[in-house]
């Protein structure tokens, strides 16, 4: 329970998203019988507190009180990540911080974990992995999935030109031929903290799920969508998942934060957490405030509960739709989906110069991004909601929970 003047965030129920861990994951298929998993909580793993100070506060009576330490902090906003003392448990931090009326907070919660939805602990399958098509261009170029949403004509009206997507995810292969001159050079790793968002790998199983690096290309595919649908823009990587596909709420916070102030018009978010985090949704209500569209997948676990960012009132959520425009088996689903793309055999840039298919919402979210870079492309003063307003208009129906229907890129931009 909290005071009436602090809001504390908890995990809104076991089971919300296959990247609802206490990290943030990508979000891919999972098995429709693996309910109710034990780790998706937003609370594995998590060793840390966030907390966002009204201004009567100090951080440093806070640590005085508690012992914690200031492991980051946003000055401007007041927010501050800390390191609980030896004695303290997050979650036991957080429940104390809460329920002491001597403190003035707006908010308290856990540093929650997010991922990627196509490879997570708690869910494991065998489609939820991608496979290597060869090294041709072809493949990706002429997919299907760029035919259902109608790029080519789309492309005959805006190509994106002028445009930033930041794609925040896993590293990315910045050598690859088919994204050759398509990232912007402000890209970062928040992870490693350092300015080069390649992949690295370590061959180890740190996260203890029988597999291997299984975030390996999640950021260099989603990536390349963007690349193919919006031939013109160009996409700042920024790193914030490990090579298992994990991550946490702060430092997806950090990128989106990242992102808006070096002026990207779009921000995708193929990643997410089963919970409700206060400090995602600050920094995705700023983002918008400074201009961005973003975008988020709805997440595969075949639910209709909740998954975050995607659920936060200033975010696109994408759900994924079959060849045939059927709701794929695993898409999350709901009133609380804004749009659906193609997000099933989606084929796009992987490690190594090779072109992959992989299946997932986290590859349905792209093509939104992608459609948001042109819109913005053909209208440089429009405003976020206008842009989204747009996509929604012009989508087609395709069936209950998937919001306003299957995107259609050129209709968004011709108006038909």
């Amino acid at each position: 329970m909290s005071t009436p003047s602090t809001l504390i965030r908890w995990p809104v129920g076991i089971g919300a998203a296959a990247l609802g861990l206490a990290l943030l994951a990508p979000t891919g298929p999972a098995a429709a019988d693996d309910d109710d998993g034990p780790n998706d909580d937003g609370l594995v793993g998590v060793t840390d507190v966030v907390v966002k100070l009204k201004p009567a506060q100090t951080i440093r009576e806070i640590n005085a009180r508690y012992g914690t330490r200031v492991i980051d902090k946003v000055t401007p906003v007041r927010t501050y990540l800390l390191d609980p003392p030896a004695t303290s448990t997050p979650e036991q931090l957080v429940e104390a911080m809460a329920n002491d009326a001597e403190l003035q907070l707006e908010w308290i919660e856990p540093n929650f974990a997010d991922g990627q939805p196509e490879g997570n602990p708690t869910y494991k399958w065998d489609h939820g992995q991608p496979t290597v098509v060869g090294n041709d261009p072809a493949v990706w170029r002429s997919q299907r999935a760029l035919t259902t949403v109608r790029a080519a004509e789309a492309h005959g009206v805006s190509r994106g030109e002028g445009t930033i997507v930041a794609v925040i995810d896993t590293g990315f292969r910045l050598s690859h031929p088919g994204l050759s001159n398509r990232f912007t050079s402000n890209g970062y790793d928040l992870v490693d903290d350092d300015a080069d968002p390649s992949e690295t790998l370590n061959g180890v199983d740190d996260d203890k799920d029988g597999r291997t690096d299984e975030g390996r290309g999640h950021g260099t595919h989603v990536a390349g969508i963007v690349a193919v649908a919006a031939p013109g823009a160009k996409i700042m990587p920024l790193r914030v998942l490990d090579d298992e596909g994990l991550g946490y709420a702060w430092t997806t916070a950090e990128a989106i934060r990242w992102a808006s102030e070096r002026d990207a018009d779009v921000i995708n978010l193929s990643l997410g957490t089963a919970a409700d985090s206060e400090l995602l949704e600050d920094a995705v209500e700023d983002a918008e405030e400074d201009g961005a569209v973003v975008v988020a997948s709805a997440g595969n676990d075949s639910r209709s509960q909740k998954q975050w960012p995607a659920a936060d009132d200033d975010v696109v959520a994408v759900a994924s739709v079959t060849p045939t425009d059927a709701r794929s088996p695993f898409s999350n689903v709901g009133p609380w989906v804004d749009v659906a793309a193609p997000g099933q055999r989606i084929v796009s840039t992987f490690p190594r110069g090779v072109y992959a298919r992989w299946d997932g919402t986290s590859m349905a979210a792209p093509f939104v991004a992608a459609q948001a870079a042109l819109l913005r492309a053909q209208r440089p003063a429009a405003d976020p909601e206008y842009l989204v307003a747009r996509i929604k208009q012009t989508a087609v129906p395709v069936g209950p929970g998937l919001g306003a229907g299957r995107i259609d890129l050129a209709a968004s931009l011709l108006g038909r």
